[in-house]
């Protein structure tokens, strides 16, 4: 477990410095390519998301910082995936997720998202790799390490 612990805190601090660059974010945009994402509709609101790698592997689930899609977690898809089925969640309001919502974008609405993503993929047990501004969403609403 403290392997894990370790591995997971190098790649997010890996993932920050890199996410710092200012050409890095200029790219992102182009690298939102429908092709990689799946869609599901929760509550009357579609929601993007990526699955990557083998379901038997234990879960990891990627939530982007505010302001951020997807695309901030990619430079780490291929040295997670050897250890983990990738969960990557497109928040509402964000990246290729409806962005029209009816719905207040509270912190609980969307840690409710995510976890009706999970519950409809079937997805019981995973770890949790956030974003910046996220920090408290999967504490407060109980989403980590299902």
């Amino acid at each position: 477990m403290n392997k894990l612990f370790l591995l997971i805190t190098a790649l997010l601090l890996i993932f920050v410095l890199s996410s710092c660059d200012p050409k890095i974010a200029k790219r992102g945009k182009r690298y939102l390519n429908m092709r990689f994402y799946r869609f599901e509709e929760l509550d009357g609101v579609k929601i993007a998301y990526q699955e990557l790698q083998d379901p038997s592997n234990p879960a990891l689930v990627m939530i982007h910082g505010l302001m951020g899609n997807p695309t901030n977690f990619e430079k780490l898809f291929p040295h997670l995936s050897e250890n983990f089925h990738l969960l990557v969640v497109d928040l509402p309001g964000f990246g290729l997720s409806d962005k029209q919502i009816s719905k207040p974008l509270s912190r609980r609405y969307m840690a409710w998202v995510v976890g009706e993503l999970l519950e409809k993929k079937g997805i019981e047990k995973y770890h949790v790799l956030r974003g910046r501004g996220v920090f408290d969403l999967s504490e407060q609403f109980d989403l980590c390490d299902g």
